[in-house]
């Protein structure tokens, strides 16, 4: 059986990755974009929650504690098909800002009711 695996982005990644440097590819689901210190607060406030990782994109069954995406089973016609070409595929998420829009939302979704961020948890 082929299955479908989504992409995940790790948390702690991001803001190792980005230390000194300005997290400003996240966007609202408005598709306004985050400022460096609300980026960085609602990712604080997701590893305060327990999370480690926030989904590429819409993934049903994502955990976001360590497993990420469970996978999904697609028959092997469309494994084969357009819509999993590697290369097209990259050109159309280049072609559009859905991705981090998904994001947004799931950030939204998951942010806001959360707490400040712990006094002894030191990201930045």
């Amino acid at each position: 059986m082929t299955r479908i695996i989504h992409m995940s982005i790790d948390i702690k990644g991001i803001l190792s990755l980005y230390q000194g440097k300005e997290i400003n590819f996240l966007l609202d689901a408005d598709g306004k974009e985050y400022s460096d210190k609300e980026a960085r607060q609602i990712l604080a406030d997701l590893l305060a929650k327990g999370h480690k990782l926030i989904p590429m994109t819409q993934c049903e069954g994502f955990d976001p504690f360590g497993g990420g995406c469970p996978g999904h089973p697609i028959d092997e016609d469309e494994a084969k098909s357009d819509k999993f070409n590697l290369k097209k595929a990259l050109k159309q998420q280049k072609r559009s800002r859905d991705r981090v829009k998904q994001i947004a939302s799931y950030l939204k979704e998951n942010a806001p009711a959360l707490p400040k961020k712990p006094e002894n948890l030191n990201l930045f």
